[in-house]
């Protein structure tokens, strides 16, 4: 999980970033999953299929994860952190 607080995976942290703007879909997509008749879903495994089968229903169902960052809340406090460590991980180099 990109908190490293947490177990799970991108998409965990994928489906606590969405944009509330953009996400009418994904509760759908939670039911949908959690209705399925065999869950096979142990883990993160459940936010994985989720969020695939909420990709798979946007206007470009083909975008994947890395285009998902387009769709979810820069505002949000998981996107914040995340931003935030990867700038002290990965500074910006010095101009000379």
């Amino acid at each position: 999980m990109p908190n490293n607080q947490e177990d799970g995976a991108i998409e965990s942290w994928i489906s606590a970033c969405i944009d509330p703007a953009k996400c009418h879909l994904f509760p759908h997509a939670q039911t949908v999953i959690q209705a399925l008749p065999n869950r096979t879903f142990e883990g993160n495994k459940k936010a994985k299929a989720e969020v695939a089968t909420w990709l798979a229903w946007q206007k470009s169902p083909s975008i994947g994860l890395y285009a998902a960052v387009s769709l979810l809340d820069s505002q949000s406090s998981e996107y914040k952190n995340l931003v935030t460590w990867l700038n002290y991980v990965f500074p910006e180099p010095p101009k000379h």
